[in-house]
């Protein structure tokens, strides 16, 4: 007999990233899966009760204690009922439950990373939609510009707030038009080329780079043109140097973290940051040549961003270093915090730099 989910109080008016149906439920869902550390801060910062949120979560992706270890502790630091959560497997050799177990845990609730394609039969999405668990899809790394806003939406519905006066789903909303409001009115030619490089180090050759998607939909929500969507047909790809140099892009963005020749992240220094960037030219000797590096026009970025709910912050700091002009107003260092904010942390680190600046 398939599991009963949350009665829903209206017809659906909200969908997900896989343009599946979301409505808030009857009575909020007690028992949630959180497939992924997008989807945990996206819970935490939807919800009005940041402490009833955590307690009501049977289950926590691997990723989020494995990948982002420094948001994990501070985190479990503020919620120290985070650290006592069941671990979702994560990857194919990752350590956790399997779908099987998930189920055992009868939630009533997940939310799991993914925006398109077929569900697997076998998946933790295909057995919780098998077992009739309600399944909300977030995406912020294919098509994070699509897919961002209604994903936070979508969470903030099943979850049992109302996502037209959510609080984060508003600040989030605003932030980003305070971007596209004026980028809408730049025509194309006018526009800046823009070149993603992701995580580059010594030992990996150029270039990594963002497609059509992923990174490259930030860029383009700040209002650049994506260089990499001309090279790679996917969100993600490897580019040619020779490739990158042709299109002699106006900015060289680089994302970072906690590996890699640029860090960035909780715990990191704008300093060593900058530091970092400067010397991108000589890590990157056969594109050094290409406009953005011989005038300096390089970004860093940490590297979740590409992944995560609080990208309009990144969203920000490029647009305001694409046109200084229409946004020496904006203060990206100021939503930062205030994202941060919505999880009860203070940002605590560098999640972006200029090499000017």
């Amino acid at each position: 007999m398939a599991a009963s989910g949350p009665v829903f109080a209206e017809a659906p008016r909200v969908v997900d990233a896989s343009n599946r149906a979301v409505s808030t439920p009857a009575t909020a869902p007690q028992r949630i899966v959180v497939a992924n550390a997008a989807a945990l801060h996206t819970l935490i910062a939807v919800h009005s009760d940041k402490k009833a949120a955590i307690g009501k979560i049977v289950a926590v992706s691997g990723d989020f204690t494995s990948r982002d270890k420094a948001h994990f502790i501070d985190l479990v630091k503020l919620y120290p009922e985070l650290a006592t959560k069941p671990v979702v497997k994560f990857g194919q050799d990752g350590q956790g439950l399997s779908p099987d177990e998930v189920l055992a845990l009868k939630p009533d609730l997940a939310i799991v990373g993914g925006g398109g394609g077929a569900v697997q039969p076998n998946s933790l999405a295909g057995k919780l939609l098998a077992a009739g668990v309600p399944v909300v899809f977030t995406d912020y790394r294919s098509n994070p510009g699509r897919n961002s806003l209604a994903s936070i939406r979508a969470v903030a519905a099943a979850v049992g707030e109302n996502p037209e006066t959510n609080a984060f789903v508003t600040f989030y909303a605003s932030e980003l038009a305070r971007v596209q409001d004026v980028v809408s009115q730049i025509p194309l030619s006018q526009r800046p080329s823009v070149f993603v490089e992701l995580r580059p180090s010594a030992e990996r050759p150029c270039c990594g780079t963002a497609g059509k998607g992923n990174i490259g939909e930030l860029v383009e929500k700040a209002g650049g043109i994506n260089a990499g969507s001309y090279l790679i047909e996917t969100p993600l790809g490897q580019a040619k140097a020779a490739s990158v140099v042709a299109l002699k892009p106006d900015f060289y963005v680089i994302t970072g973290s906690d590996g890699g020749a640029v860090k960035f992240g909780r715990g990191h220094k704008a300093e060593a940051a900058k530091a970092g960037l400067s010397g991108i030219a000589a890590l990157r000797p056969d594109v050094k040549d290409i406009p953005a590096l011989r005038n300096g026009k390089v970004i860093g970025l940490w590297h979740s961003f590409y992944n995560h709910p609080f990208n309009v912050v990144a969203v920000q700091a490029l647009a305001q270093q694409f046109y200084p002009g229409q946004f020496g107003a904006l203060d990206p260092k100021e939503t930062e915090r205030k994202a941060w904010g919505f999880l009860g942390l203070e940002p605590a680190g560098t999640y972006w730099q200029a090499l000017g600046k």
